[in-house]
């Protein structure tokens, strides 16, 4: 029951911070991170809604983390061209 529940609140997680990094996107924030928000729903979505087969949310959960990762590298590098 845990693991669900965590998997429910990674998915509630990933919706809001899709839905702030859209707010941020059109803010100014560039395409980048409209892009990111867009992709952070989607994932955040799919985790809801599967979150009590954890063999599926498992593969999504590992899909989220290489883009939070890759997020991360583009949003650094973009930090540093805006210097």
């Amino acid at each position: 029951v845990l693991p669900a529940i965590l998997v429910l609140l990674l998915g509630i997680q990933g919706v809001i911070v899709g839905g702030v990094s859209l707010v941020l996107a059109f803010k100014g924030g560039g395409w980048g991170a409209g892009l990111l928000g867009a992709v952070s729903i989607v994932f955040g979505i799919i985790l809801i809604l599967n979150y009590a087969n954890l063999a599926t949310v498992l593969t999504f959960i590992w899909i989220v983390a290489i883009l939070a990762i890759v997020g991360g590298i583009f949003q650094i590098v973009v930090a540093f061209q805006q210097r």
